[in-house]
């Protein structure tokens, strides 16, 4: 099977395969992720501009084959790449982390690759503000959606002047659940739920919900991008808290 016409993507990652080619993943809008194998790419006559496989650079790309591992047919340039800050940079592999471990390949969702290329353009801006949006959207795209304005157990409106333990896949709770689960503000809950910033003190405790749920989806795997920007914390002398809690 080959699609007949360029699609747009974005580079999710790239490593070499065999000889003297490229497997590439990819997060296109029309088909979701997409792994393919770019033959030769790695040639020298092949380093080129018809190869822009750079991170956060629009491409447009088409393949072939049946199987789920596709052949790459064509691909070019849609628009210059995001240029970003190191730290900032980190913050968008996680994002491209969270992708690659919690999209299943050719399964479309054109409203996240629109979501994703919005929360590129704003991690210059707010990059705590940009991931926590971006966590809320993947968890409720794929079918994981929180569950913040009601006792699970009561069905109770949460307030915000109690105290909650939320437990992954059922939501917040007065009574301890047992097992796993995150003790968090009402205040907090209502303030997520409404769409509202966090209140004072809360953005870490917004960012431990979030992470929560996402470890559990993500059956308990490190993310590589938190693992380095806990390194660059220990080796910078720097005193800026760095981009929103990339290693939380």
């Amino acid at each position: 099977m080959r699609t007949g016409e360029l699609q747009p993507g974005y580079v999710l990652h790239r490593r070499p395969y065999r000889e003297s080619s490229l497997l590439i993943e990819l997060f296109t809008r029309h088909q979701g992720r997409i792994g393919m194998v770019a033959r030769g790419a790695r040639r020298a006559r092949a380093r080129r501009p018809a190869f822009p496989w750079q991170p956060f650079q629009p491409v447009l790309v088409s393949w072939s084959g049946r199987g789920e591992l596709k052949n790459l047919c064509a691909v070019e340039a849609a628009g210059r790449a995001v240029m970003l800050p190191v730290r900032t940079c980190l913050a968008a592999l996680y994002v491209h982390e969270l992708l690659l471990n919690l999209l299943r390949r050719q399964d479309p969702h054109p409203r996240l690759f629109d979501i994703y290329q919005y929360t590129l353009g704003s991690l210059r801006q707010d990059v705590a503000g940009a991931l926590r949006s971006f966590e809320m959207e993947l968890l409720a795209e794929l079918g994981y959606g929180l569950v913040l304005d009601r006792d699970w157990r009561t069905g109770e409106r949460v307030h915000a002047g109690r105290n909650y333990y939320y437990r992954a896949e059922h939501g917040p709770s007065l009574a301890p659940p047992g097992g796993d689960c995150l003790q968090v503000r009402g205040e907090t809950l209502c303030t997520l739920a409404a769409g509202q910033p966090p209140p004072p003190g809360g953005e870490h405790e917004r960012m431990r919900l979030l992470r929560y749920n996402l470890r559990h989806h993500l059956g308990g795997r490190e993310l590589n991008s938190r693992a380095i920007y806990r390194e660059l914390l220990q080796c910078s002398a720097a005193v800026d808290p760095g981009p929103g809690g990339v290693a939380g």
